[in-house]
């Protein structure tokens, strides 16, 4: 065999080896996501404070504070809104190109301890409704358009009556939307 005839023949070789693991690949990707068995900020929180203000927000954050935010797996209610069968994505970032990209702040600016957050986004269908920022177990930040209130958490788990009760509550309370305005 001539030197050029063996040059081509690894050469398709390589090319049908590369088809394969791209075959591998796509095969991978068109597996069904795991469904979660409860929400990544399971439990009943409460806002304690303003951690961030976004002066370009025209929303009055301070009235945020004391009021309660709970997470299920089939459903969200924060302020008195509620979003049924809420998605969740969950990714795990740098807190402090998280700060200075959407904040522009520092973890000391807002009080953040950890060099990573959990960041949890809350979706209506494929709606995005909020993102919250996981400090800790039981410390997390709610971005409510562009501010972070700072919740902290009360009740780990829900029992199956708090559960039925709060869903009682949710189907004569509002329905939650992302734009204030």
């Amino acid at each position: 065999m001539s030197q050029k005839k063996k040059i081509l023949f690894i050469l398709a070789f390589l090319f049908l080896l590369t088809g394969c693991v791209q075959g591998a690949d796509a095969e991978y990707q068109t597996m069904k996501t795991p469904n979660i068995k409860r929400s990544p900020l399971e439990g009943r929180w409460i806002v304690t404070k303003v951690a961030f203000k976004n002066p370009e927000s025209g929303v009055e954050v301070r009235n945020y504070i004391g009021k309660e935010a709970v997470f299920l797996k089939d459903i969200v209610i924060f302020s008195d809104e509620i979003t049924e069968m809420p998605k969740y994505n969950m990714r795990k970032i740098n807190t402090d190109k998280m700060l200075e990209l959407r904040y522009n702040s520092t973890r000391a600016g807002v009080g953040l301890a950890s060099d990573s957050l959990f960041q949890v986004e809350v979706f209506e269908n494929s709606k995005p409704l909020f993102v919250v920022y996981r400090d800790r177990e039981d410390v997390a930040y709610i971005d409510l358009y562009g501010n972070l209130l700072q919740v902290i958490k009360t009740k780990d788990n829900l029992d199956d009556s708090q559960i039925d009760l709060i869903k009682k509550t949710a189907a004569e309370g509002d329905r939650y939307h992302s734009d204030p305005f």
